[in-house]
């Protein structure tokens, strides 16, 4: 059934990387939760409720708690950290490719992965550079709130440079539904 041509399936160390990259995103997807759940309330609406063309809708808001979370997000940027200090080195991003038909999916992969880190980092920080958060703040408060600027701005600008290595490539069609919410 597959193709002598489909290399990547026949690929044991491609299919080991993607393992790995997967593993990783799983890893990922806890400190995101964390993230959610630190920073941000869940406002759903129309739960359940039918639809005019007979589907069930319901859409879903987040909105940033309006309460300081230093701690929290102290702890989560720690765990963010390590998240990207323990990676192995088949999930490190490197703008380079190597040649090979098994590279393409693999710096696809690698990029979104890095991609969501940045997006995951930026949504733990940002509720700290919005308006609503610079009243009459303590010290630690305000400390907070430039390093949380410098790690949105970081985030953004890491977030361009990877979506414009994909881009350069040609491969930022191969991006999954996910890409586009990084992007955005």
């Amino acid at each position: 059934i597959i193709p002598a041509d489909c290399s990547l399936v026949r690929d044991v160390e491609t299919q080991r990387k993607l393992a790995q990259m997967c593993i990783a995103k799983a890893k990922l997807c806890l400190c995101i939760s964390h993230v959610l759940s630190a920073q941000y309330s869940v406002l759903v609406k129309h739960q359940g409720m039918q639809g005019q063309e007979g589907s069930t809708r319901s859409s879903v808001m987040l909105f940033p708690k309006k309460l300081d979370q230093t701690d929290e997000v102290k702890r989560c940027d720690v765990e963010l950290s390590q998240w990207i200090a323990e990676l192995p080195p088949s999930c490190l991003y490197s703008n380079e490719m190597l040649p090979g038909p098994s590279d393409p999916p693999l710096f696809v992969q690698r990029s979104l992965l890095h991609m969501v880190y940045f997006t995951t980092l930026s949504a733990l920080h940002r509720p700290q550079v919005l308006p609503s958060a610079s009243f009459a703040q303590p010290d630690s408060s305000r400390e907070l709130q430039d390093l949380s600027r410098k790690k949105v701005r970081e985030a953004s600008r890491e977030i361009t440079k990877i979506s414009q290595d994909l881009h350069t490539r040609g491969l930022e069609k191969y991006l999954p539904t996910t890409g586009v919410t990084v992007l955005l």
